[in-house]
């Protein structure tokens, strides 16, 4: 099934928007791609992103969970950058199956707008402030489904940064997780208990 044409052109904008990388830190179309392929094969219903920036990665999740009903949970605190994602998911019209979530994770995950709901995801992609990745690692890891997917970028680009957010995941017994040379360097993990 090919995505719809509305959907390809806000893609597409948002692929040449002029100093993309060094002012929203988009994934590669490659990685874009993949996401949407590992959420439709998947057939996930929940998928929570860490770091919204203007919505690009978000599409790709949104395009996939609007086949299966399901919906995207997406956090971002930077104001600019939550309007204009806002903006994208309404011109693709992925808006639907998206949930904006304003502020700072993990800090949203203890509001009891978020809390008091229960919810589970099949994917958690992580992709804001590499620093803290360990921090959302802690909060993310319970609200993860069996056999569900953790998926965190820039584990090549910011290697050294992430070694220990790494080592935690590796740590853990009940997560199996590889790293692909895919656009930073994704990393995969998968529950199984």
């Amino acid at each position: 099934m090919s995505m719809n044409e509305r959907i390809l052109a806000v893609l597409e904008k948002l692929e040449n928007v002029p100093g993309k990388q060094e002012k929203f830190w988009n994934v590669s179309v490659e990685t874009g791609k993949f996401l949407n392929i590992l959420t439709s094969s998947s057939h996930a219903k929940t998928v929570l992103e860490i770091g919204t920036s203007n919505g690009y990665s978000g599409i790709w999740f949104a395009e996939a969970l609007s086949h299966t009903d399901g919906k995207l949970y997406t956090v971002e605190s930077h104001k600019e950058r939550f309007g204009l994602a806002s903006q994208h998911f309404k011109e693709a019209g992925v808006d639907g199956s998206v949930e904006q979530i304003f502020g700072h994770a993990p800090e949203v995950f203890a509001t009891s707008k978020f809390k008091d709901r229960g919810l589970m995801f099949d994917i958690i992609f992580l992709d804001a402030t590499k620093m803290e990745y360990a921090s959302y690692f802690d909060a993310v890891l319970p609200l993860l489904k069996i056999n569900g997917l953790l998926l965190a970028d820039n584990m090549l680009s910011h290697e050294q940064t992430l070694e220990s957010f790494l080592n935690m995941v590796k740590q853990k017994r009940e997560l199996r997780s590889v790293v692909l040379p895919l656009g930073s360097g994704l990393m995969v993990a998968t529950k199984t208990a």
